[in-house]
């Protein structure tokens, strides 16, 4: 191999990761969203019983700052949140 093919061929390895990872970032993206779909402002599911209560901001803050899921669900453990499609 010479050392533009070398070269290239760092590259292309590189190119392709990066690749990969963004896919992964964007599955993991799309899968968070599905799971936060039924307590978020994205979707009204599972919802219009909440409205605008101090725990729906609560949610709000939670999901906003970027924590896991499941410690937003220990932080609210005493709200009951009805999620229809976890």
């Amino acid at each position: 191999m010479t050392i533009r093919q070398n070269h290239h061929y760092l590259h292309q390895t590189i190119d392709d990761t990066h690749h990969v990872h963004r896919q992964n970032s964007m599955v993991r993206q799309k899968h968070l969203k599905k799971r936060i779909d039924g307590i978020s402002m994205h979707s009204m599911k599972g919802y219009e019983t909440l409205n605008n209560t101090p725990s729906v901001r609560l949610i709000k803050g939670l999901l906003g700052s970027g924590r896991s899921i499941e410690k937003s669900k220990k932080k609210l453990k005493g709200t009951e949140i009805i999620c229809n499609n976890m």
